[in-house]
């Protein structure tokens, strides 16, 4: 009798037990005090910058109407460049190029910055690599959204899948960057990449080329 009498009542207690859930769910959602992060709307001008880097890559390379390579670039960015080609200088990991394609990665400079103690109007010399252009994008915008005063030197040619098309180095999307109005940052020097900064493992077509 008893076992009968629990099993009947078992469907109204979980029942009341999930609107209770519901209604805690509720009073949480409307108690609880949102906390900015230190720098926050630092950080998201920086996300903002470097998203405006991304939408101009993708129009440029008219990625909304291009066939995605699903494997290699599947957010369609445009920033996945080919595994081969005359400028590529080394080996290179796909799942790490695409895992730097997130504008969000400016707000982890930014915090990189300001843990260093760098501050509105500081200089910084800055190294980038044809190999990360979403990790340049992710720099440029951290330096432009803190107003920074960067000297900015390139190596040119590309790990497989950075920007390793002969056609769109990272200096050509630097132009690209200043001719859409998103950034102000340029390289002040560029070297051939490769082993030594020297280009040394690329071919003579490939230095050119850079």
């Amino acid at each position: 009798m008893l076992t009968w009498l629990s099993a009947s009542r078992r469907p109204l207690i979980l029942g009341g037990l999930a609107v209770l859930a519901l209604l805690l769910q509720g009073v949480l959602e409307r108690t609880r005090t949102p906390v900015k992060q230190r720098d926050y709307e630092l950080k998201m001008a920086a996300a903002e910058k470097a998203y405006a880097a991304y939408l101009a890559v993708r129009r440029d390379r008219q990625m909304d109407n291009a066939t995605v390579e699903l494997e290699s670039d599947p957010a369609g960015t445009g920033l996945i460049g080919p595994e081969e080609s005359k400028i590529t200088n080394s080996p290179g990991d796909l799942v790490a190029k695409q895992t730097c394609l997130n504008p969000n990665w400016a707000a982890v400079i930014v915090d990189m910055f300001r843990h260093a103690g760098l501050k509105a109007g500081d200089s910084v010399v800055i190294a980038v690599t044809g190999s990360f252009p979403g990790l340049n994008i992710a720099v440029y915008a951290a330096v432009e959204a803190m107003e920074l005063l960067p000297v900015v030197i390139t190596s040119v040619s590309a790990s497989h899948w950075g920007a390793s098309d002969p056609l769109f180095t990272w200096l050509d999307m630097e132009k690209l960057f200043i001719k859409e109005g998103v950034f102000d940052v340029r390289s002040a020097a560029a070297t051939l990449g490769a082993s030594d900064d020297m280009g040394r493992g690329l071919t003579p077509t490939g230095c050119q080329m850079v």
